[in-house]
């Protein structure tokens, strides 16, 4: 229609007047598809790669979230272990300056003797089981309250004691309150354990009898 003749090469010939030809290219239809194709896949691996990386930023993020809350709970529980370890100690240390009850008591029991009297010499002693200090007395009370009429009284200080009694005579044993007093002083009783006692503040402690010459 205006002079040109296309061939199939993509080449066109000029038909106007004065015979000259004129060629060109035109668009090759297989290139353009191949360029379009090409330029869809890299823009699928692009939206690929900024799709991971989008995860990869997202499971970090989680990840640092994750472990920013074990430490948090982590440094909580440390914190708590040491409010409780300080409050051990302050605690322990209160106990430490609390001071000792003071004042005094009294333990009283009968006597015996394995013989058909009682020596004048016998003397009773409370071992303060902390101190390890004695308090003693030889002094004996006659009443009738006591098993054998004969008895014994000791003022201590408050603390728990162990009591026993002793004479010259029998040098180095001593006779104590024991399991095998509390048991009845029967041939079934085998136990001679010392038993102690505690003394509180201005209260009596009775029938604490040191009695048991038989632990041989």
């Amino acid at each position: 229609m205006f002079g040109r003749k296309i061939n199939f090469g993509g080449v066109f010939e000029d038909t106007r007047k004065g015979g000259e030809r004129r060629k060109g290219l035109r668009y090759n239809l297989p290139i353009f598809v191949v360029l379009t194709a090409l330029t869809v896949i890299n823009l699928l691996f692009l939206g690929i790669i900024l799709q991971q990386r989008y995860y990869l930023d997202a499971k970090l993020t989680q990840t640092q979230s994750t472990i920013q809350d074990q430490l948090t709970s982590f440094n909580k529980k440390v914190e708590t272990e040491a409010q409780k370890a300080k409050v051990t100690e302050e605690a322990k240390k209160t106990e430490e300056v609390k001071p000792k009850e003071t004042g005094k008591g009294t333990i009283e029991g009968s006597l015996s003797y394995p013989g058909k009297y009682i020596p004048k010499n016998m003397k009773i002693c409370a071992i303060n089981q902390e101190t390890k200090e004695e308090t003693c007395t030889d002094e004996q009370i006659s009443d009738k309250k006591y098993l054998f009429s004969v008895g014994y009284s000791l003022e201590v200080p408050v603390g728990t004691y162990q009591v026993y009694a002793s004479v010259a005579e029998w040098a180095g044993y001593k006779s104590y309150y024991d399991q095998f007093v509390v048991c009845g002083s029967k041939a079934g009783c085998s136990d001679h354990t010392p038993v102690e006692v505690e003394v509180k503040k201005n209260e009596t402690l009775s029938d604490i009898n040191p009695i048991d010459w038989y632990n041989i």
